[in-house]
């Protein structure tokens, strides 16, 4: 594939280095320099978070497929999107019911820590 410096542990490394600031520098630079609105902001950091889990799953996913080990870990698979995909939403509901005011006494961005450590 033509990926062969890929393969250096130091470019990985230094490659997630460069997501982790670059997921952190965003939202900061947005709230910070730009003056953005809260709502905002937490939307820069959630597509910033989103870049990174996806830099972290999908080599991973390759490797299981290719190691032929995807039919055994299928099903723990889906739980783990699953209970992910319940924490999105209900971090979503923050914008919904939390900021208008409607309903501010449910921990909603708590749920979605406790969804993303069940996964």
């Amino acid at each position: 594939l033509g990926l062969s410096w890929f393969l250096v542990a130091e470019t990985r490394l230094a490659l997630a280095m460069l997501g982790c600031f670059l997921a952190v520098l965003c939202p900061f630079l947005a709230f910070e320099v730009l003056d953005m609105p809260p709502v905002t902001v937490w939307n820069c950091w959630a597509n910033s978070f989103l870049c990174l889990i996806l830099l972290a799953v999908l080599p991973a996913a390759y490797a299981i497929t290719a190691s032929g080990l995807l039919p055994r870990v299928l099903l723990r698979l889906c739980a783990a999107v699953a209970a992910i995909l319940s924490g999105v939403v209900c971090t979503q509901m923050i914008h919904v019911l939390c900021v208008p005011g409607h309903l501010t006494s449910l921990p909603f961005h708590s749920l979605w820590h406790l969804c993303s450590a069940t996964s």
